[in-house]
């Protein structure tokens, strides 16, 4: 049990890095450029493809893939599928940001995969309950910050200023609502898999019965 620590860790590290972002964003906005704020708000579009995307990979990782034998490939071709679908919303946006933002989102499950594998028996299982707590988190905390009224804290005018979100609507008048998301979704996923919720245990296969000699 203690063996598997480093290795959680180091999975739950970019979560972890991107919720404490997101709080500094909520709560001292100053601190950060105004183009990484307007990607905050972007990247909650864009993780709603990484969402979507863990299905497959939990279906691609059970039956496997002709010719792609590691994990690994697995996830990246994936990622080149829905960085295709990233690109095509830069283009509308006149930006490449969607692109790295999904990169680094999809990159983070390479991430999980190389520092903490669970082979081909135990990846599928993780993989699904990743994507269960993705979508059950996402889902919920987009209703949570949609209809009560969420404080803006340092998201004052200067910072909205600042961020110049194009378009119009209510993540975009309020960014303080995909912000606050931020902040609780992707701390709740590094939960998720630091401590394996959700996980099932691996199976444990019965040792062989002993032979009787006649």
């Amino acid at each position: 049990m203690l063996a598997a620590w480093p290795g959680r860790v180091a999975s739950a590290t970019p979560e972890l890095l991107a919720s404490v972002t997101y709080f500094v964003a909520w709560f001292a906005p100053a601190s950060l450029p105004g183009e990484l704020l307007r990607s905050l708000v972007l990247a909650m579009l864009v993780e709603f493809l990484v969402v979507h995307s863990s299905v497959f990979l939990s279906v691609f990782l059970y039956t496997g893939v002709p010719g792609l034998r590691h994990p690994v490939l697995v996830v990246l071709g994936i990622a080149v599928l829905y960085m295709t679908f990233a690109g095509a919303i830069g283009l509308a946006l006149h930006s490449w940001m969607p692109v790295w933002i999904i990169g680094w989102l999809i990159g983070s499950r390479v991430l999980t995969l190389l520092v903490d594998p669970r082979g081909r028996e135990g990846e599928p299982g993780r993989q699904r309950a990743l994507w269960v707590a993705g979508a059950v988190c996402y889902l919920l905390l987009a209703f949570a910050t949609a209809l009560p009224p969420i404080p803006a804290f340092g998201l004052d005018e200067a910072a909205r200023a600042r961020m110049a979100l194009p378009g119009e609507g209510l993540w975009i008048d309020e960014p303080q609502r995909p912000i606050a998301m931020g902040a609780f979704y992707f701390g709740l996923l590094a939960l998720v898999e630091l401590f394996d919720w959700g996980v099932p245990a691996p199976r444990l296969q019965a040792p062989p019965a002993p032979r009787l000699r006649t």
